[in-house]
């Protein structure tokens, strides 16, 4: 069991997401509290992509690109992210194999 298992951060990191978006504030201040929220989800993306569920992912695709986004920058924005995502798991997979 991972430490995010173990200390069930998972679903703390997607429901502060979650009360962050609902919020609706600027998307500069909302951007800014969502910061560390991208930098902790980029690492367990990367580092171990199965500590999210498939309806957690499902629930963090909602807030920050589906329709439960609290605006078009804010889906941009967070299409951008989950992008860098892919990048980076990219350039991991491609030097591993070399």
């Amino acid at each position: 069991m991972s430490i995010l298992e173990e200390k069930n951060l998972i679903p703390l990191i997607v429901q502060n997401l979650a009360t962050c978006v609902e919020a609706k504030e600027s998307f500069d201040v909302l951007c800014m509290k969502l910061r560390p929220h991208y930098d902790f989800l980029h690492l367990i993306i990367l580092n171990s992509p199965t500590s999210i569920s498939l309806d957690q992912g499902r629930e963090l695709w909602s807030y920050l690109c589906g329709e439960r986004s609290s605006s078009p920058r804010l889906r941009d924005h967070s299409f951008g992210f989950f992008g860098n995502v892919i990048q980076a798991a990219v350039v991991i997979i491609s030097t591993s194999h070399r």
